[in-house]
């Protein structure tokens, strides 16, 4: 059984395995799970005031009871008249690859358009991040565009609320 529920500091000695793995590493700020009181800081100072910016704190992903990693929105803004955002997250990696992340993004992606009021949700990654992409296109994301940061592509994939609707 999957649940989402708001990240607390508490969370922070058992997030800290979360995003600590080679993959993870690759793909995430290792900055912020350098090590406990990196993640601590970083939990007070960004994942809990997301609240405040886009209606909803990072969430904590539990499967079966245990921490299996964590998802969040992270902006809020109005572009040509939509309300957009973008989800973020990591899966432990001993939860990876067996439909969590594709579930927990789901219930974040329903929770957006439902609860919050966006009518677009995007999800950015790098092009050697094919788990991401496969979620992406599992979940009716579309390819929207890439551009380059710090030397490296980024893909940006899309959904709308109207599209989404019809998705199962």
């Amino acid at each position: 059984m999957l649940n989402l529920r708001d990240i607390t500091i508490d969370d922070c000695p058992q997030l800290l395995e979360c995003g600590c793995d080679d993959e993870a590493q690759k793909y995430y700020d290792p900055s912020v799970f350098a090590d406990l009181a990196s993640l601590e800081t970083y939990t007070r100072d960004y994942f809990i005031p997301l609240r405040e910016k886009t209606g909803l704190p990072a969430q904590i992903i539990e499967i079966d009871g245990q921490l299996g990693g964590f998802i969040y929105f992270c902006y809020a803004k109005e572009v040509r008249g939509r309300q957009i955002t973008e989800l973020a997250f990591v899966i432990h990696q001993r939860f990876r690859r067996k439909g969590y992340g594709t579930c927990a993004l789901r219930k974040m992606i329903q929770l957006g358009f439902e609860k919050l009021a966006y009518d677009d949700i995007m999800l950015s990654c790098y092009p050697a991040n094919s788990g991401s992409i496969r979620l992406a296109q599992k979940l009716g994301m579309a390819a929207l565009e890439s551009w380059w940061s710090d030397g490296k592509e980024i893909l940006q994939y899309g959904i709308s609320k109207e599209d989404f609707s019809g998705v199962e």
